[in-house]
């Protein structure tokens, strides 16, 4: 993934509430500014949180899975994409999946392998 990517994505994670949804936005901040491993912490933790939202931790996942991104280790991507495209139709939010679906095409791969 890209810089510029990683910016627009910041952008569509970028909202008013704190907590859970600072914790995902605080990681795209530490990837933008290179700490991946600060990053990975901050995913984590949002995807173990205790009753997060659905959408939150679909968003982490997406996270993840961009830094595991084209190279990476291909059982680890499809880890975090397919949980990421399972949240994201369970809770029905058009923007949610049309943001996994950008994601999975962005990674080289078929929106139809995770089930759109």
């Amino acid at each position: 993934m890209t810089r510029s990517i990683f910016k627009v994505l910041q952008r569509c994670f970028a909202v008013a509430d704190a907590g859970k949804d600072a914790l995902v936005n605080r990681g795209f901040a530490h990837g933008l500014g290179g700490d991946a491993a600060s990053a990975i912490a901050d995913f984590t933790r949002c995807i173990d949180l205790p009753g997060a939202p659905a959408e939150r931790v679909a968003q982490a996942h997406l996270g993840m899975a961009m830094f595991k991104g084209p190279g990476g280790d291909p059982a680890g991507l499809r880890g975090h994409l397919a949980p990421a495209a399972d949240l994201a139709r369970r809770v029905g939010d058009a923007a949610l999946c049309s943001l996994v679906i950008t994601v999975i095409e962005g990674l080289g791969m078929d929106p139809k392998d995770f089930g759109f």
